[in-house]
């Protein structure tokens, strides 16, 4: 089993901040992977504490930003034309 190390999880960070578009879950994604299972577990349970699953994202945000400025563009579909079977 690995001993923490504060120098390499903060080389691990700045490994991570440097992949161009990598989101904040793709980030811990990639941190986890890298634990040992009996780590990964322990770490999985604290973020499921620490972090709530139904707040919205910054791309949830960025997908209302445009589903709303489509909606003001008039760019919708009539519930007329839609098969609903």
């Amino acid at each position: 089993m690995n001993k923490f190390s504060y120098k390499r999880y903060r080389q691990e960070v700045m490994r991570i901040k440097e992949r161009e578009g990598m989101n904040l879950t793709a980030q811990i994604n990639t941190m986890v992977e890298q634990l040992e299972e009996p780590e990964q577990l322990l770490l999985v349970e604290l973020l499921k504490r620490l972090v709530p699953d139904n707040v919205a994202t910054v791309e949830d945000f960025e997908d209302i930003r445009i589903a709303e400025q489509e909606l003001a563009e008039g760019k919708t579909i009539s519930f007329s034309n839609i098969n609903w079977d």
